[in-house]
């Protein structure tokens, strides 16, 4: 029996049992438990740190979004650190910094969100043809329309057991081990979790991105494990499942990260880290949008004499012509321009 005292207390009492490699224990007779074994804290508390910051708290929601882990160096022992968005069960989010190997959390209370649209508006929202002018790690809105698949990388990845890193493999053979994992080296323990590359179009142009095994459940309903077996069995490691023909031609709002790994390796297929296709935030993100405002400016300016002989601009979704396209490398294919407005003879 010891004081129950210091930075991190798995509960609020004030005295703790240690077990140790001597410690001897037997089995109990059983007994009615009366103690409740969570202890939750509610989302105004937890934005006012109203707590024990000390004890460690339930917390009963959705992690919507994600950063990549990174390394940190403490004292001589290496730390994992990944930054979240976690949403409880009223649509509130809240910004969290996780720290796996003490299993301990540190709260940010600098943004809230009330409305789920308002997550969206908390970034730049832009059009295709404007993300290569960014030069540095920056997060987008984009209202897009998916178009076609692109299947270079295939539809699921291999990741390494030990550390969840992704794993490559350098010859033809790419579902056979080993595989190189920048953790551990070579490495055969490892398992395929569902990742998607996605061709979008806006007005301006289109692009790729990349949508991951937490996406793919909300959009189709259906977990990793199933379109694993279902690749495996039926179809090849280059051909899409049939289930994913449903996003074809939906129109969404995409959370889109730029990494350095884009940057420095001219990588044209962007990380989704949050999207919707819900009407309403659809609505609201396009009241912000360049757009919106374009579409405003154009309607001010033309008159009846003026607006006749104008043709519309027709976005091309032809999904046979794209399906089956790349362009996440290079600088000309990767936008589609849409010609401007011309006033008919």
């Amino acid at each position: 029996m010891a004081s129950n005292e210091g930075e991190y207390m798995l509960v609020p009492h004030k005295h703790k049992i240690n077990f140790y490699k001597t410690t001897k224990v037997r089995v109990s007779t059983d007994f009615v438990d009366t103690v409740d074994p969570y202890h939750f804290i509610s989302f105004p508390d937890l934005l006012a740190r109203n707590f024990d910051t000390r004890v460690a708290f339930d917390f009963l929601g959705q992690v919507v979004s994600t950063d990549h882990m990174r390394v940190i160096v403490e004292y001589g022992r290496e730390k994992r650190l990944m930054n979240l968005v976690a949403q409880d069960l009223s649509l509130n989010a809240l910004d969290k910094n996780v720290e796996p190997s003490s299993r301990t959390s540190q709260l940010n209370s600098d943004t809230v969100v009330a409305n789920p649209e308002d997550y969206y508006l908390r970034f730049q929202i832009k059009n295709i043809d404007e993300i290569p002018d960014f030069n540095e790690e920056v997060g987008l809105t984009i209202i897009a329309t998916i178009i076609g698949f692109d299947m270079d990388e295939g539809c699921y990845s291999f990741y390494c057991r030990d550390c969840s890193k992704k794993v490559t493999k350098n010859d033809d053979d790419v579902d056979a081990g080993p595989f190189h994992c920048d953790g551990y080296g070579l490495v055969s323990d490892v398992y395929g979790k569902i990742m998607i590359v996605v061709r979008v179009q806006d007005e301006s142009g289109s692009s790729s991105f990349v949508l991951f095994e937490r996406h793919v459940k909300d959009l189709i309903h259906r977990g990793n494990q199933w379109l694993m077996e279902k690749i495996a069995k039926d179809q090849g490691r280059q051909q899409i499942p049939d289930e994913f023909k449903i996003l074809l031609n939906k129109k969404f709002v995409f959370k889109v990260q730029i990494y350095m790994f884009n940057l420095q390796n001219n990588y044209r297929a962007y990380t989704v880290q949050k999207l919707t296709d819900d009407e309403m935030v659809l609505a609201e993100v396009f009241k912000r949008s360049p757009n919106h405002e374009h579409h405003i400016i154009n309607d001010n300016a033309l008159t009846p004499s003026s607006s006749m002989g104008k043709r519309p601009i027709e976005i091309d979704v032809n999904t046979d012509s794209l399906e089956w396209s790349s362009t996440k490398t290079g600088v000309v294919s990767s936008i589609l321009k849409i010609p401007k407005l011309e006033k008919l003879d």
